[in-house]
């Protein structure tokens, strides 16, 4: 596996609160990171940069979180996406 440092993340939420949490974590433990509020930030982010994950939230205004991970996947298949939600099951995905 590839050294922590050259591992480049794509955070994308609608919660500046939560990216902004995570991007110092992931920073702290040695990961270059880039943060969007939206699917349609994160699709500029991938224009002209290449990252090794993107971890995208499920349910986002406009543009959620399948709908980005199938638009950045066609910009790059480079990367891995991990999707997460930190909205409750009921809120609308899973059983």
């Amino acid at each position: 596996m590839a050294e922590k440092s050259h591992i480049k993340v794509l955070l994308v939420d609608d919660e500046e609160t939560l990216l902004e949490y995570m991007s110092k974590r992931l920073v702290r433990d040695g990961f270059t990171v880039k943060t969007s509020l939206s699917g349609e930030e994160g699709l500029e982010a991938v224009t002209g940069e290449q990252f090794d994950v993107a971890v995208v939230d499920l349910k986002m205004p406009g543009m959620d979180g399948v709908e980005t991970q199938r638009a950045l996947s066609r910009r790059s298949n480079r990367f891995s996406s991990v999707f997460c939600s930190h909205r409750s099951w009921f809120s609308g995905y899973g059983p």
